[in-house]
């Protein structure tokens, strides 16, 4: 090749659904400020894009970096994951899966439990076969260390036996009750965590 190297041509890699998911919800939760205000406020963060810029990144023409992912969280009064994940978990019973990765889905609510640190999601096939109880409380130890009161499966279980009807009961009259979406997020992340911890005679 008379010392010539040949260079592959890089295919160009399309946008996902993640970058398509930013995209939406930058738009959204722009609403009806200007994009020159959201480039002022890029600006002072050290992180200018001009308006054209930003078009094109709500238009889905322009991927964004994560440090300009940050820098637009901070702009629009949001965080990263409200950029990355759907803005609304919806029905549960209803609601179309989110696609995280190639192969990898999950509710609405079930990716924010995972982006946020509470729950994780599904094994994978690379993870060793573990008990459920001490997987999960692994992943919010790993991921939540903002947080002091991450539940202690130990603690709990001795305790699931005579306090599992109380939950049960506590379970029905939440969803009777109509109770806040916040507050429904986080009562169901408890309960999941509940459910995933093992009884007296091993895992559920």
């Amino acid at each position: 090749m008379s010392g010539r190297i040949a260079v592959m041509a890089k295919e160009p890699i399309e946008a996902g659904p993640t970058s398509k998911r930013v995209a939406a919800n930058i738009t959204d939760l722009r609403g009806r400020l200007q994009q020159r205000d959201i480039s002022a406020r890029l600006a002072a963060l050290g992180r200018p894009l001009a308006v054209s810029t930003l078009s094109k990144i709500e238009q889905g023409d322009r991927r964004i970096d994560v440090d300009d992912l940050v820098a637009l969280a901070i702009a629009l009064g949001a965080t990263p994951n409200r950029l990355l994940l759907p803005g609304d978990v919806g029905d549960q019973d209803s609601d179309p899966v989110v696609e995280l990765a190639a192969g990898i889905s999950a509710t609405p609510l079930a990716a924010w439990r995972w982006a946020s640190g509470d729950l994780p999601l599904p094994p994978q096939p690379w993870e060793p076969s573990r008990a459920p109880s001490a997987r999960t409380q692994d992943f919010r130890e790993r991921n939540r260390p903002h947080d002091p009161d991450r539940f202690d499966f130990d603690e709990l279980a001795p305790l699931r036996a005579d306090l599992g009807p109380v939950w049960e009961a506590l379970k029905s009259a939440a969803i009777k009750a109509g109770v806040p979406t916040e507050t429904a997020i986080r009562f169901m992340q408890f309960m999941q965590a509940w459910d995933s911890i093992p009884t007296a005679g091993g895992d559920s």
